[in-house]
């Protein structure tokens, strides 16, 4: 009985560490596409002045590659979210606030994944653009 206590309470000090670099993590990914959407609303408005300077802005920008950055990150994530998470189509313990948050975590780096892919859409439409009036 005590080694499953503390088995729990190991388990319980992991799933909180888990749970807190991976806030961060999304905090810093957040952050880093806030950036990139502000860079994409200044190369929307400078294309027609300085079309060179804002496909070298875009071509960076797309170098960052947040989007394979944070693809990776969520497989990462998932693998060990995995572990904590009860199967698919099962809601989390709604007793067990890390379970919670670990689901939490997974729709926050699901919605971050959709904003990446459409900053990425968007820096390649905007490319094509520019492109085709050079």
């Amino acid at each position: 009985m005590a080694q499953r206590m503390a088995d729990q309470q190991e388990l319980s000090e992991k799933m909180a560490a888990f749970v807190g670099t991976h806030r961060r993590i999304v905090e810093d990914f957040g952050r880093s596409l806030a950036n990139a959407r502000q860079f994409l609303r200044l190369a929307d408005r400078s294309m027609e002045r300085e079309p060179e300077e804002t496909v070298t802005m875009l071509e960076q920008i797309r170098e960052i590659d947040l989007l394979g950055h944070l693809s990776t990150q969520i497989e990462e994530y998932r693998s060990i979210a995995g572990f904590f998470l009860p199967g698919e189509g099962a809601a989390p313990e709604h007793d067990n606030p890390l379970l919670v948050q670990v689901a939490e975590l997974q729709q926050q780096y699901e919605a971050l994944l959709e904003e990446a892919e459409g900053q990425m859409e968007a820096i390649e439409k905007l490319l094509g653009t520019l492109q085709t009036r050079h």
